[in-house]
């Protein structure tokens, strides 16, 4: 599996644009796949500003259960979310 996860991550690596990003996704994911992708990071950028699980859920549609694994994976997670959210608000 690791050797799998290699390749994702060497084809991943490869994307030079949010355009190219944008043509990868599309193939690879269906329109849900892509909208559950959408919801999380909102939740994530939701759940960085100090908005509670209750307006989230409200705002969003999303399940306590989603808010509550996007927040353990934002917190305690591996910190890709941390990295993206820092990245998408450094001044350019």
């Amino acid at each position: 599996m690791a050797d799998r996860l290699d390749l994702l991550y060497e084809a991943l690596s490869t994307i030079q644009s949010p355009a190219e990003l944008g043509q990868l996704l599309e193939d690879w994911l269906t329109p849900h796949e892509q909208d559950e992708l959408v919801l999380r990071l909102d939740i994530a950028r939701r759940l960085d500003r100090g908005q509670t699980y209750e307006v989230i859920q409200a705002e969003t549609g999303a399940s306590s259960t989603t808010v509550s694994r996007v927040r353990r994976c934002l917190y305690r997670g591996a910190g890709g979310y941390r990295l993206v959210l820092d990245r998408m608000t450094a001044p350019s």
